[in-house]
């Protein structure tokens, strides 16, 4: 994603890949020494892709260096809408929609009750 910092981002070099399968094979192949992609999207990547079973795509999962909250960006020119995204926001934390969309796309999450993802 354009404009996304990675914190310790100082330690090393930035190479971006085509999508995460690319950055996957990059260090299957030992052309990059580490990759950094969510937890989450690798849990559902593991589960549903086949692919990502074949010995050359074996990879050394590593420890969580840093966490962050998502953020959604609202162009100036929709500003009057914020209110209605921050109340749907809340809708679909409230009534446990978002923590069964995860729970769904990656089963081994960490979903605490109806609203918390961790």
């Amino acid at each position: 994603m354009r404009g996304y910092g990675y914190v310790g981002s100082e330690y090393f070099q930035r190479n971006d890949g085509a999508d995460v399968r690319a950055l996957i094979y990059l260090v299957a192949q030992g052309r990059s020494e580490a990759g950094i992609l969510d937890r989450l999207e690798w849990r559902y990547l593991q589960h549903e892709d086949a692919q990502l079973q074949a010995s050359r795509w074996q990879v050394e999962k590593g420890p969580t260096v840093n966490r962050s909250q998502l953020r959604l960006r609202l162009h100036r020119d929709f500003a009057g809408r914020l209110d209605a995204f921050n109340a749907a926001i809340l809708s679909l934390q409230a009534d446990g929609t978002l923590a069964r969309i995860v729970a769904r796309y990656a089963p081994q999450a960490h979903v605490a009750g109806q609203v918390e993802i961790r």
